[in-house]
């Protein structure tokens, strides 16, 4: 018997011998490397070098550099700050694990005295949830 590990013909099948930590772990370094793509695509679609953006953005190039290579302790005011700089506003959505529904940004959240029903089984106000896209 051979001490290799099994060689996967398909990422599926590889995927399902994951634990829900190694999957929790997958996604975050996922989430990771899909920003520091952003990053990358934002910077390359101003015409600037990470010497020009941290100029610019009054930032470390090296701090730039470690961003567009998935670097996992960004602030979030100097993310902010950085795109600002190359003329983009940071958006950000929060998605429920379960349901995939986000919070809504565009409906206001309740302020002092609003009520907010303590019944699990209440539909969740208009402020709290809308569909991602894709969902009806």
């Amino acid at each position: 018997m051979s001490d290799k590990p099994p060689i996967y013909e398909d990422f599926d099948a590889y995927f399902a011998t994951f634990s829900e930590e190694d999957r929790q772990e997958l996604a975050h370094a996922d989430a990771a490397l899909d920003l520091s793509i952003l990053l990358y695509e934002a910077r390359a679609a101003r015409g600037l070098t990470q010497t020009a953006a941290a100029a610019r953005s009054r930032m470390k190039q090296q701090a730039i550099s470690r961003w567009e290579h998935s670097h996992p302790n960004m602030k979030l005011d100097s993310l902010q700050k950085y795109l600002e700089a190359l003329g983009y506003q940071l958006e950000l959505v929060i998605k429920d694990a379960e349901t995939g529904e986000i919070l809504n940004p565009e409906v206001s959240a309740p302020t002092a005295g609003d009520e907010v029903s303590g019944d699990p089984q209440a539909p969740a106000p208009d402020y709290l949830l809308s569909r991602t896209m894709g969902q009806s």
